[in-house]
């Protein structure tokens, strides 16, 4: 597209770029320098458009002309304006007034076709709208103009840019960056009317993963929703007090397909008390295999009650790729390797995109690597159908990849997948855990045994299901001496079946072997103990201090911390014994 003018006008007008002229640095320079926003007061516009009708009337070229002016429709040239566009219509050209922001405007009153939109992204899908005449504003006469200087009026001074309202709420925020996106990149089409609309609604869906993997990332995410969720509406009143937000939420939360409970949702609400009683019954569990069902997750998000706003957006938060080739680069544990059987990612995003009723798809990353297959796709599907929908799949990098061990880095999405920083939380959770079980091996636990056995086998068994495979086990028994049974072995690799030595109880012993193991664990894995025993401490040495040691030294770099069990009668209420297992779990952080 070359055969184009473009006109600057102020107090004065001034001619940039004529049709038969090139669209080149030099013009774009000159265009650069003519706009001076600072310096002109006045609002020229009829003189302007009559300019261009003349250029236009002098242009040999073809086919239908137009006129688009960019202004807020106060004029300092009076009922000159209303004569110009009557000259503009006897000449068979088209003139679309055009506002971008949701200040105050004036275009109602005094064009016959205008439109206006938030953002200039919006621009496009506005002008098609208005020439397809799905929402054509045309006033029955033209309206002169009363006063020929603004009056600014006490609304009009209230009534602020979305991108300053968001900027402004979020910027100490969690999930801060990513809610400037939910404003800046989303349109609100006022075609309707010429004044910004005095409620302005977002639906945000909160599409989250709660398979067992998550644990470790869970509390974390539902604190920063719940941030959200309790702190938007408040700061808008006191804030701005002229504009209505009304913010409904809405949460899916999935697991795997044979889970027992597959899918849980809350449909869209303003009623946050509601949203968060159900984000707080969530827990992380199940999954199996590493692949999760997102397709039925995210149809599940399509079929909730989304009110008729431009402003919607899924927000996906997962550590897994969906199930199937097209999502999952490793098939191999993948129980549906040919997908879920019911939705393609094709199907999910025609629908995400659908026509004037298109979804942002907001995609957190936990675990990069796991999930970049799923990401490219997603990102392929969402750019092949972007001139359409005017949308962009966007991602969001919750957790810094280099320093993943804890929870109190930040991220930020920009457009076309530039990832930097976007949550901030207090919780230290590492990336993966290292579980050191410390057992009582001595004559008086062989009652329990059985019983022991069978609880450390419940424990690997559901650490399997809930899809701790970064997580390792380390086994030290003890009696009057101590042994390594295993050493930072993975969950599925760890011994299933532990054999009993038999002999006196020396808990230091058990500890001192222990940490030995711990001494040789240079990844950022969390430590957690586990420490089972029956009895009392027949050794001479002071377990107590020992894990309050431990704590000192690995709180920092493995956020260590100690459980203690205890077993049978040897373990009664108020005892000797049982005082000693609760102070190992006070001093280790821990729990008895």
């Amino acid at each position: 597209l070359t055969q184009f003018g473009i006109i600057v006008f102020g107090h004065e007008v001034r001619l940039i770029k004529s049709n038969e002229q090139p669209w080149d640095v030099a013009t774009i320079y000159t265009l650069l320098n003519e706009l001076r926003f600072d310096q002109d007061e006045d609002t020229k516009d009829a003189d302007a458009i009559e300019a261009a009708i003349d250029l236009l009337s002098q242009c040999s070229t073809r086919g239908e002309k137009k006129i688009f002016i960019v202004t807020d429709g106060y004029s300092n040239c009076g009922n000159r304006l209303a004569m110009v566009q009557q000259r503009a219509e006897n000449n068979g050209i088209d003139l679309v007034a055009m506002a971008i922001g949701i200040d105050s405007t004036n275009l109602q009153l005094v064009y016959k076709r205008y439109l206006q939109c938030t953002t200039v992204r919006g621009l496009s899908k506005a002008l098609r709208a208005l020439f397809e005449q799905e929402a054509q504003i045309v006033l029955s006469e033209w309206a002169p103009i009363e006063n020929d200087k603004k009056q600014v009026t006490d609304d009009m001074k209230d009534t602020i840019s979305k991108d300053n309202l968001f900027e402004d709420i979020f910027s100490n925020k969690a999930f801060n960056d990513m809610i400037k996106e939910l404003a800046d990149e989303r349109e609100l089409m006022l075609l309707q009317n010429g004044q910004p609309p005095s409620n302005i609604t977002i639906d945000i869906c909160f599409c989250l993963d709660c398979t067992g993997s998550m644990s470790r990332w869970l509390a974390a995410v539902k604190g920063q929703m719940k941030t959200i969720m309790e702190g938007i509406q408040g700061e808008v009143k006191v804030k701005y007090p002229s504009l209505k937000l009304q913010l409904r939420f809405a949460i899916v939360a999935y697991r795997d397909l044979k889970d027992k409970l597959p899918i849980m949702k809350i449909d869209f609400t303003e009623k946050t008390d509601d949203v968060m009683t159900f984000l707080n019954k969530i827990t992380a569990s199940g999954g199996g295999d590493i692949p999760e069902d997102v397709l039925g997750a995210l149809d599940t998000c399509l079929t909730l009650n989304w009110s008729k706003t431009n402003a919607r957006f899924i927000v996906l938060i997962t550590d897994a790729p969906g199930h199937g080739p097209e999502l999952n680069h490793d098939l191999t544990n993948d129980h549906y390797s040919k997908g879920n059987g019911k939705h393609t990612l094709t199907g999910i995003c025609d629908r995400l995109l659908k026509k004037n009723e298109e979804i942002d798809l907001m995609f957190c990353v936990i675990k990069p690597n796991a999930t970049a297959k799923m990401r490219d796709a997603f990102k392929a599907q969402y750019k092949s159908k972007a001139s359409d929908a005017g949308r962009a799949f966007k991602e969001i990098l919750l957790f810094d990849t280099k320093q993943q061990k804890v929870q109190n880095k930040e991220s930020d999405a920009k457009r076309a997948f530039k990832e930097t920083v976007s949550f901030d939380t207090e919780q230290h959770e590492a990336q993966s855990y290292h579980f050191v079980f410390v057992l009582d091996e001595s004559g008086s636990m062989s009652p329990h045994w059985n019983k022991l056995q069978q609880a450390y086998n419940n424990f690997l068994t559901r650490r399997n299901d809930d899809q701790g495979e970064d997580d390792v086990i380390t086994v030290v028994q003890f009696d009057n001496s101590a042994r390594t049974i295993c050493s930072r072995q993975k969950v599925i690799d760890a011994p299933r079946t532990l054999s009993i030595h038999g002999g006196g109880t020396d808990y230091a012993q058990g500890l001192k072997e222990a940490t030995k193991e711990i001494e040789k664990d240079k990844t950022e894995a969390s430590i957690v103990m586990i420490f089972m025993s029956d009895g009392a401490d027949c050794g001479y040495g002071n377990p107590e201090n020992i894990i309050s040691q431990l704590k000192s030294k690995y709180k920092k770099d493995h956020n260590f911390i100690c459980h203690t069990i205890g077993f049978g009668e040897g373990i009664q209420k108020g005892s000797e014994e049982e005082k000693r297992l609760d102070q190992m779990a006070s001093n280790g952080g821990g729990k008895k």
